[in-house]
């Protein structure tokens, strides 16, 4: 199986941002770019589409053209199942990479990783690194929609809850070359100060 064929990517940026002081995390400069740029050129080499899913107006997202935008419509606010939810009921593709728009360093390998982990299942396969997982980045199967609708249905939003009640794989991934966890995300300003910080050692400048 192709993976770039066979998926399609979206980028989860609905949260709130309340550890930044409910700043969209999608449009903070890292590295003199909004974050969401670093997602998506590190998601579309992996996909054959890459999808957007916020929960506000997406007007605010115009400047990456390439990229299709759902929008979530529960309320309040359900965090990433939602976004989940609004995905799977539009694409084309038989699966949906998911990664959160706070993790601009996952690895270039994910999908094709996580295609070998699922092998012919129709499970979702989950992230893991130094034996955290990370659920966000994950790998879903187009038919776990009625599913995750029930969930929300039932005011069920946790994704952790709803991956103790739905059978799945984790998929284990290693520090990158640079010994960093792939999946850091960027919950805080001290945590983008970081990112800042390798991004600087990395590029040499």
């Amino acid at each position: 199986m192709d993976p770039v064929s066979a998926v399609t990517g979206l980028i989860l940026a609905g949260g709130a941002g309340q550890r930044m002081g409910l700043r969209d995390k999608a449009s903070l400069r890292l590295g003199g770019v909004p974050m969401l740029e670093h997602t998506w050129h590190r998601l579309k080499p992996q996909t054959g589409v890459v999808m957007l899913a916020v929960h506000e107006d997406p007007v605010a997202f115009a400047f990456l053209g390439e990229c299709s935008i759902v929008v979530d419509e529960r309320q309040p606010r359900q965090g990433p199942l939602a976004g989940l939810e609004a995905a799977l009921k539009v694409i084309t593709t038989d699966w949906l990479l998911s990664v959160p728009v706070d993790v601009p360093f996952f690895p270039l390998n994910l999908a094709q990783r996580f295609f070998e982990a699922v092998g012919n299942t129709r499970q979702p396969a989950i992230a893991m690194n130094r034996g955290r997982t990370h659920p966000v980045v994950a790998l879903w199967p187009r038919d776990i929609l009625n599913k995750i609708s029930q969930a929300l249905d039932n005011n069920d939003r946790g994704l952790n809850y709803f991956l103790r009640h739905t059978p799945h794989c984790e998929v284990a991934f290693p520090d990158d070359k640079n010994g960093v966890d792939p999946f850091f995300n960027i919950n805080t300003q001290q945590d983008l100060e970081q990112a800042e910080q390798w991004l600087i050692h990395w590029l040499g400048r």
